[in-house]
């Protein structure tokens, strides 16, 4: 959809109501825990949409590092679908090798440094609130 609102700003609308109105007016504790956790899952697919197509092109840049012989995809119609499955295929190589000891990862090695930013973006999605108290966003 190309008009207001768009998808983020109406998950934002849902889990600001859920969060200000709902909760507090919500007297059983289960209910109003189920509730938070609705407004939580609402922003972290507002987090998904608005950082997806970034953070995948990161990963994948990193990967085609890890594996160059990957060469460049070709884009397909929907770049994020192709995005999508073009980190999933290294991804899981990645883990093969890592699995059968093909590749071995230590501290400050190209391995190494990916899979922690690997992880580092998946949280920016899921929990940045974490990222931030503990200054591990690096």
């Amino acid at each position: 959809m190309q008009d207001r609102p768009d998808l983020r700003e109406l998950l934002e609308c849902v889990r600001d109501f859920l969060q200000n109105e709902a909760v507090p007016r919500t007297s059983d504790p289960h209910l109003r825990f189920r509730v938070r956790i609705a407004a939580n899952v609402l922003s972290i697919a507002a987090r998904e949409i608005e950082l997806e197509e970034e953070l995948l092109r990161k990963e994948r840049r990193r990967l085609l590092e890890l594996y160059p012989e990957a060469g460049v995809v070709v884009p397909a119609p929907d770049a994020v679908q192709e995005l999508k499955r073009a980190v999933k295929g290294l991804t899981e190589r990645l883990a093969r090798e890592l699995r059968s000891g093909q590749m071995a990862a230590a501290p400050g090695d190209p391995v190494w440094s990916h899979v922690r930013a690997a992880l580092v973006e998946k949280l920016q999605v899921a929990n940045p609130a974490w990222l931030k108290r503990t200054g591990k966003n690096q």
